[in-house]
């Protein structure tokens, strides 16, 4: 073999040592900016101006954490916010739970609404389009949230603060799937949502969540969201494309700390594994490609490793010994992280799930390559119950309720 070929061998080899050198890397760099961003926010930030909030939230179905849900939403902290609920209608039992809860509240300011059934329009926009009727002159900010978060008390003030600095467009926090236990699927798709959120980055890679994502009224009006999302499945990656080509500013708040509880069977996991990367495709096709090289370089680099040691090459030992080093290197730093995040015990399952996974990564490569492709063919999938076939950014169709 040529000097190439051998150095092509021996990169094809390591890439995967390398790939995990750089995650622990990454992860130490966002643990230190989570700190020092947190220190910032614990010292006191002057804001000259707060201004007035809006936080729509589409919501189906009472979740498991509806309570928590309402206690986080209605108790925030900001000091100018008002909430607008959308529900499908009247006889999906979240609408008369969300009625009864805010009868009894002393936060006065929440709204429900009836959006009605959508057409050709996912059913979570369609709720958010009602939404935004409903929107005062006043409203300098939009805010979103899931119907299944929970958090801290200043989640709205960490996700407006950047916008009320004048420091971006949009801002947006974090999924932290928090597993409702131990079982596999449960604990991978854990461990993919912990190795994600360091690389959150520039904004030409950057993707906003719409369970906890903000803009300004000025680029909401200057976007024309509202028709902009007309005949989208979601929320999130049209909005990202629509900042990315508006070229304008996008912020992840690493104070932003919001627990998702997740309970899946391997089923809803390739389902909504499948279903996250079939969005991306739609919507954001270089980011998707992105995704599916990482671990099919990963996965080539490591059977070509094992390939080799299996043929009685004992130097591939090396590269192995490596990968565990820094592997249960890179699982105590994720531990460290999550205690800094977290300190109130909320996640103990997650941080559960992370110790000891250190062995997993080949395992978590291969299940991720498994939902990227299979989001690769096809036009349907199904969402909250509901149907849709997806054709274009702008171009859904409901096929069965």
């Amino acid at each position: 073999m040529n000097l190439v070929g051998q150095a092509a061998l021996e990169l094809a080899t390591w890439y995967w040592v390398l790939h995990s050198a750089s995650g622990l890397i990454k992860t130490t760099k966002a643990r230190r900016l989570f700190r020092i961003h947190q220190k910032w926010i614990d010292g006191g930030v002057n804001v000259p101006e707060t201004k007035r909030v809006a936080l729509v939230i589409a919501v189906k179905g009472v979740s498991e954490n509806f309570d928590r849900f309402m206690d986080f939403v209605l108790g925030q902290d900001y000091p100018d916010y008002h909430v607008i609920f959308a529900t499908e209608s009247e006889s999906d039992p979240v609408h008369g739970a969300i009625r009864e809860r805010l009868a009894k509240s002393s936060f006065k300011k929440a709204r429900l609404i009836v959006a009605g059934m959508a057409e050709g329009t996912g059913q979570k926009v369609h709720n958010q389009l009602a939404a935004f009727k409903e929107l005062d002159s006043s409203d300098e900010i939009i805010a979103f949230a899931d119907g299944d978060l929970y958090g801290f008390k200043n989640w709205l003030s960490c996700l407006a603060l950047p916008l009320n600095l004048g420091q971006c467009d949009f801002t947006t926090g974090y999924r932290w799937m928090i597993p409702a236990n131990q079982k596999l699927p449960n604990r991978i798709i854990s461990l993919m949502g912990t190795a994600i959120e360091p690389l959150i980055g520039p904004p030409w890679r950057m993707c906003l969540w719409g369970g906890s994502m903000a803009m300004t009224r000025d680029v909401f009006d200057e976007l024309k969201v509202p028709e902009n999302l007309v005949g989208s499945i979601n929320d999130d990656v049209r909005l990202s494309d629509l900042a990315r080509q508006a070229g304008k500013r996008m912020k992840y708040v690493r104070s932003v700390a919001a627990p998702s509880p997740v309970d899946f069977t391997w089923a809803s996991f390739f389902e909504f594994g499948r279903r996250q990367y079939f969005q991306l495709r739609v919507g954001h096709k270089l980011l998707w490609w992105m995704a599916l090289m990482v671990p099919l370089f990963y996965l080539a680099s490591f059977l070509t490793c094992i390939t080799r040691l299996v043929q009685g090459n004992l130097l591939m030992l090396i590269p192995l010994i490596a990968a565990v080093v820094i592997n249960i290197a890179r699982t105590r730093v994720r531990r460290s992280y999550l205690a800094d995040r977290f300190k109130h015990g909320e996640v103990d399952t997650l941080d559960e799930a992370v110790k000891g996974s250190w062995w997993l990564d080949p395992v978590i490569n291969f299940l991720h390559l498994l939902i990227i492709l299979s989001s690769a063919c096809g036009r349907e999938i199904v969402w909250a119950g509901i149907r849709y076939r997806v054709t274009g950014p702008q171009e859904t169709e409901i096929i069965r309720s």
